[in-house]
């Protein structure tokens, strides 16, 4: 009986170690990995200044949107949902409250932005001007670079 609970502790760890950074991928994952794990309709993929840019039309929590992977050197570095037409804020309220409940309180937020911090991703949760709710996930070192920062705080 000892040994089957270590096994299964062993099991859960294990599981926890391969937990994902965004959707069904993590960060530095290969274009070819990224692409296996998305079960949503492709709709782009193009190159944009030394980086891979690919895009899916996809669900998520109900909600219709656009999900965007960008990677670097085939490295996935960022990742992020557009929801148009979000006229009364409710994708925004969703999205708010679903990172909450995964990433506790937000470090920093106004009105139309939240901003979370966790071990391996810096994520911005934003309602524009347009109408519309956008969600930023960036695997830290490259949020680091891409902002000049000396670390990734």
């Amino acid at each position: 009986m000892r040994r089957a609970i270590t096994a299964i502790i062993f099991f859960l760890l294990a599981c926890g170690a391969f937990a994902s950074d965004f959707r069904k991928t993590s960060w530095l994952m290969s274009k070819e990995q990224v692409l296996a794990s998305e079960d949503g309709t492709l709709v782009t993929e193009r190159n944009i200044a030394g980086q891979q840019e690919v895009i899916y039309r996809a669900r998520f929590e109900g909600y219709e949107g656009s999900v965007t992977y960008v990677l670097e050197n085939n490295k996935l570095l960022a990742a992020s949902y557009n929801y148009k037409k979000d006229d009364t804020r409710q994708v925004y309220s969703h999205m708010k409250e679903s990172l909450t409940r995964q990433y506790g309180k937000p470090a920093l937020q106004t009105d139309s932005l939240a901003v979370w911090r966790s071990e391996r991703t810096e994520i911005a949760l934003a309602y524009r001007a347009e109408k519309t709710c956008y969600v930023a996930f960036w695997e830290k070192g490259y949020f680091a670079r891409i902002n000049k920062l000396t670390t990734a705080e």
